[in-house]
């Protein structure tokens, strides 16, 4: 789809297999370690898949309101990863939490704040930032207390 706005960085017409087989679709050499929104369109029906390329291993520690950012070949943390938090609330509206970076452990506490409680929220949205190691985004709910 082309608009005024947005272009698609890359566009293929295919043809699906006569014999009803899947088909395996490569992406471009020049696409392959990027974030990409994925849209097939076919018979006036359109389909969007949201690939985030990321080489990071999250791990939530939802007891503790915190997560880890490791390298997911390594095993090694990964400092000043960028987090950014919004909540959904009680009232049934999302907001901003709190944002930051993993410390040299790799980890960041998304729970803590000063001006709201952990009870405020019914779920957890976290987007996981990387300029090396990619994007990441879990949702979780607040520890149980």
């Amino acid at each position: 789809m082309t608009s005024g706005w947005v272009a698609p960085a890359h566009r293929e017409t295919l043809n699906l297999p006569a014999d009803g087989q899947p088909l395996h679709l490569e992406i471009p050499e020049a696409h392959r370690n990027q974030n990409l929104l994925v849209e097939i369109e076919s018979g006036g029906i359109r389909r969007s898949h949201l690939h985030l390329h990321n080489r990071m291993s999250v791990r939530l520690m939802r007891d503790f309101g915190q997560l880890q950012a490791r390298d997911a070949e390594t095993g090694r943390p990964i400092p000043k990863t960028y987090v950014k938090v919004y909540a959904l609330g009680q009232n049934g509206l999302v907001s901003f939490w709190k944002d930051g970076y993993t410390d040299a452990r790799g980890r960041f506490d998304y729970l803590t704040v000063n001006h709201r409680k952990p009870e405020e929220a019914i779920r957890f949205s976290l987007l996981i930032l990387h300029p090396d190691h990619g994007t990441e985004i879990r949702e979780t709910t607040p520890p149980t207390r």
